[in-house]
């Protein structure tokens, strides 16, 4: 009898992890470009929302090697993010 896993096929798009990406990204590693840890992760969101929506105006979310929030993450360690944070009131 074949178990579950040996039946069960990947599902079609399916993410593979790029070789050089990071694992696990620590809030020091955040820290560093941002020193507040929620507003470093509100950048990213943003980022990976402007991705999200650029990928369906030109069809091609299914064509992604990683994920909108991966590269969202990579772009803003790699200082490939201009932002511009809001003074406090």
């Amino acid at each position: 009898m074949k178990s579950k896993k040996d039946t069960t096929k990947s599902k079609k798009g399916a993410m593979k992890p790029k070789k050089d990406t990071l694992q696990f990204i620590s809030q020091g590693l955040m820290r560093e470009k941002i020193p507040n840890t929620y507003e470093s992760i509100v950048v990213a969101a943003r980022e990976a929302r402007r991705i999200n929506l650029n990928n369906k105006m030109l069809g091609t979310q299914e064509d992604r090697e990683t994920k909108v929030t991966t590269e969202a993450l990579e772009r803003l360690l790699d200082d490939k993010l201009h932002y511009t944070l809001k003074p406090k009131k």
